[in-house]
């Protein structure tokens, strides 16, 4: 009798352990992570008379053109007074040399938009002039090797290197005139894709940015696996025969509910690791229910 309240009380503390790390995890991953999922860089090195600020808004990546997009916002600031007529931003992804042109009026085929100008703030500033641009929906990296066939253990590495000029049409070069330095990066990810951000140092101009799931999401996808697989074997080892049909139809149901919560509609990739799991528990199950039915019906007289 002792053993027994012993052991039940024992099962009993480990499920509570279980709920309460799963608990703290979600917790850590909704107050912690969530406010600082996005990712900040400073490159080194002098700035001289211009440098500027990247920001990459509601990165996140597109299934129709593999590619990863976002919206960039760039400021620029002078320690000179300068007249801000055009911005020229050359981002080398994937080897190739693409160019974003800013003019100075937004039209309405203008990729992008200058949203401030001749900014002349107080002597106390280390700057004289500045502008600010705004590019929406720019491919910063295509094609991306398609991962999603991993998801939620997807991953998408993007080295990023930039060049950058003000006052000019041309693409970016090492002749161009009024260079600027890109000194400060930030990285924010599009939250609906519960992707977060991290960057290391490539060189000069140069970081590696890193797109990843949440810890929480995949975590909580190895749990729903192993108490998929671990019903699939009370079904094989200990369930009632004559009750494995009922009970099979309950794990395909619980399976297919939880595949929806597991992976958002906007994964177009099919299938994914989760569906590959399930798929292969759909096989196991249907041949328990196959072989339990043949056996049953060569034990009736």
């Amino acid at each position: 009798m002792t053993s027994m309240i012993r052991d039940r009380f024992g099962r009993r503390s480990l499920a509570a352990a279980i709920l309460v790390g799963l608990i703290g995890l979600f917790a850590f991953d909704l107050f912690v992570v969530e406010p600082a999922d996005s990712a900040e860089f400073t490159l080194p090195g002098d700035s001289g008379l211009r440098r500027a600020d990247v920001t990459f808004k509601k990165v996140r990546y597109d299934a129709a053109t593999r590619a990863v997009v976002a919206d960039l916002d760039v400021k620029v600031f002078s320690k000179t007074d300068l007249v801000f007529k055009h911005l020229a931003i050359a981002i080398r992804t994937t080897g190739q040399d693409r160019s974003l042109r800013v003019p100075f009026l937004q039209t309405a085929t203008d990729e992008c938009a200058l949203t401030a100008g001749f900014d002349y703030p107080t002597d106390a500033q280390a700057f004289r002039s500045s502008g600010s641009y705004l590019c929406r929906d720019v491919e910063i990296a295509s094609p991306v090797q398609s991962a999603e066939i991993l998801y939620p253990f997807d991953t998408y590495a993007v080295p990023l290197s930039f060049r950058t000029c003000v006052n000019t049409l041309e693409a970016c070069d090492g002749s161009s005139e009024l260079p600027v330095r890109v000194e400060r990066i930030r990285i924010e990810p599009e939250r609906t894709q519960h992707l977060i951000a991290s960057m290391n140092p490539a060189g000069e101009q140069a970081v590696a940015l890193t797109l990843r799931r949440r810890i929480f999401l995949q975590i909580v996808t190895v749990v729903f696996f192993v108490i998929v697989l671990a019903f699939v074997g009370y079904l094989v080892f200990a369930a009632d025969p004559r009750d494995t049909m009922t009970k099979s139809l309950g794990v395909f149901a619980a399976i297919w509910g939880l595949r929806s919560i597991i992976v958002p509609a906007s994964i177009a990739v099919f299938p994914t690791i989760v569906e590959g799991m399930m798929m292969a528990m759909f096989c196991i199950v249907f041949a328990l229910v196959l072989v339990r039915a043949i056996d049953n019906k060569e034990v009736q007289p």
